[in-house]
């Protein structure tokens, strides 16, 4: 069992190139609640979205494999 001084990362990486793209840390005392709100608000900031490296920007939402 967590304690409520702990924390938990979040790492997101680019799809191209494979460098570290942004990255997010919380207290997981309400870990649904912050995790929920961390990828909202990457998904909804090009700027979070966007790689230094090569300039790839992650879609908004990863796409659904459709089957053939």
């Amino acid at each position: 069992m967590r304690t409520p001084d702990q924390t938990e990362s979040l790492l997101w990486f680019c799809e191209r190139c494979t460098t570290q793209v942004h990255a997010v840390t919380m207290h997981v005392a309400d870990i649904e609640q912050e995790l929920k709100a961390a990828i909202e608000q990457f998904d909804a900031t090009v700027e979070l979205r966007a790689c230094p490296q090569c300039g790839y920007v992650q879609p908004e939402k990863p796409e659904v494999p459709q089957k053939p």
